[in-house]
């Protein structure tokens, strides 16, 4: 099949949690085949990444931020993942309207 990407020009888009090197296929052949291919690795977010991520999750659960010791409290004491934030936000979303309460560090630490 890579061949037939190959041969007709089509681009081929993998995603993993491992780096190829780390992966160990039957074929041998599909090892080398796949290490001519182009990859790019996305690291962890640093801070103002994690910062913007968390404000357009915020945004979109339409959450009201009242201070950045939210912001920093998420920095200091959650994983510190693209998914991890992603689920945080999501888990603080559903707390939050069973319990009726707005965005706040107890809130958090309920979850964390």
């Amino acid at each position: 099949m890579l061949n037939h990407y190959n041969s007709n020009n089509l681009k081929v888009l993998i995603t993993s949690h491992y780096e190829i090197n780390e992966i160990n296929f039957s074929l041998n052949d599909l090892t080398s085949r796949l290490k001519t291919f182009t990859y790019s690795k996305i690291n962890n977010p640093d801070d103002d990444m994690l910062i913007h991520v968390l404000t357009k999750l915020f945004i979109e659960k339409q959450f009201i931020i009242n201070s950045n010791e939210i912001f920093q409290f998420i920095l200091k004491t959650a994983n510190r993942s693209y998914e991890d934030m992603y689920y945080l936000v999501k888990k603080l979303d559903t707390l939050s309207i069973e319990k009726k309460r707005q965005l706040t560090i107890p809130l958090i630490k309920e979850i964390l």
